[in-house]
């Protein structure tokens, strides 16, 4: 019986080792809403220029979501592939800048923009910067040039990821840059999802904040950020009724698409 309780005791302390969040943080995300790849619509499409030009001029933050060309610039565009965007073939890493000019966003006038160019139009309201996964889960080539441009941006911002070993990339590389651990439920059986589901995988990120899908919860997120205090993003409620929902459960909330016109301004 001794034997049995000590081994509860050592993989509950474990558990609770992994889950834990990054200690001693003081800042935290302004509050306000953020508008879920910029205040797009039926005719602005999801991160372009007008869709955070929208975004900004209504006082909003914005996450969006950044990754790299073929000839590693930094943009800012959500699918790893173009189909569902640009109704083309490929990856964007397929393509260089120069190349990926060519292709309108849903049939419009806008083109997939570059990181630095969003920066430039939100002046210095808050960013949630979401770093994509791309050619592989331990692979972080993109950190060095995303630190760059968010250590440039004059206003409040921060860095997001599924992926926990590019969140771990920024506890080593850069510590001062606040930073997010993503997650949600897998939609199947999947060990390395379960582990994040869980937030197992913040031994790795020991992220600042936690993200996650507001009608969706864990054991691990209510420990993370209940017990030990991560603050806690909920995506991506839609209309006015979601978004107060989510307000009630989260401490800051990425809304999507449309306006919900309820605590829209950030308080810097």
């Amino acid at each position: 019986m001794l034997t049995l309780s000590i081994a509860v005791l050592s993989l509950t302390g474990l558990y609770l080792l992994m889950i834990f969040p990054r200690a001693g943080r003081k800042r935290t995300l302004p509050e306000g809403l953020y508008a879920h790849r910029g205040l797009y619509s039926d005719i602005i499409p999801e991160n372009s220029l007008s869709a955070f030009e929208a975004a900004a001029r209504e006082g909003y933050g914005v996450e969006l979501d950044i990754q790299y060309t073929k000839d590693m610039r930094l943009v800012v565009f959500h699918d790893e592939y173009l189909e569902r965007m640009c109704r083309v073939k490929g990856k964007v890493s397929d393509y260089t800048y120069e190349q990926l000019e060519r292709f309108s966003l849903n049939g419009t006038a806008e083109r997939i923009p570059l990181f630095s160019d969003v920066l430039r139009v939100m002046g210095s309201l808050p960013v949630i910067c979401e770093i994509k996964t791309q050619n592989g889960i331990k692979n972080t080539d993109i950190c060095p040039s995303a630190l760059q441009h968010i250590t440039s941006y004059g206003g409040f911002i921060c860095m997001e990821s599924f992926n926990p070993y590019i969140v771990r990339w920024f506890r080593l590389n850069a510590p001062y840059i606040i930073r997010g651990q993503l997650s949600c439920k897998p939609e199947k059986a999947d060990i390395n999802g379960f582990f994040l589901w869980q937030y197992m995988v913040n031994i790795l990120s020991r992220p600042d904040f936690l993200a996650f899908d507001y009608k969706q919860s864990s054991l691990g997120f209510i420990l993370a950020t209940k017990l030990f205090g991560a603050q806690s993003v909920g995506y991506t409620p839609k209309g006015k009724t979601e978004v107060e929902k989510a307000l009630n459960s989260f401490d800051r909330v990425i809304f999507e698409q449309d306006t919900p016109k309820v605590k829209n301004k950030i308080n810097l």
